[in-house]
């Protein structure tokens, strides 16, 4: 088999947003304002049951509230990540939780043990 090493010419992305316990209290505004959104990587591999990720293109958001513009899904016991070719643009900004409830607008249950999610954007 050929290995082959190509210099990168630009990183991918500014920054690395981590949250260790994504519960279902929104983190708002995490990337402070507009981006472009290139990978969530989520890590249940410490819950059995199911998680969705949550996320909308907006400085604050109320979870049981409001419907969020992406959700993220990820299967219990399982680390996952979605990447996103050419970055996924949010001009408000990056709110997010985490929750077991598929539904939206309505109570969010937080998953006990919580994901670690990790957001790279710029």
């Amino acid at each position: 088999m050929a290995v082959t090493k190509a210099t990168v010419p630009d990183r991918l992305a500014d920054s690395l947003i981590i949250d260790t316990s994504a519960d279902n209290t929104a983190e708002n505004n995490v990337f402070d304002g507009s981006l472009t959104l290139y990978t969530v990587q989520i890590d249940n591999t410490n819950n059995p049951t199911a998680v969705y990720i949550k996320a909308a293109n907006a400085t604050s958001i109320t979870p049981a509230s409001n419907n969020p513009d992406y959700m993220f899904y990820a299967p219990g016991n399982q680390k996952l990540s979605y990447v996103v070719y050419a970055g996924m643009a949010l001009s408000a900004g990056l709110s997010f939780w985490g929750t077991t409830t598929q539904a939206n607008a309505t109570a969010q249950t937080s998953p006990d043990p919580a994901p670690t999610v990790k957001l790279l954007g710029q």
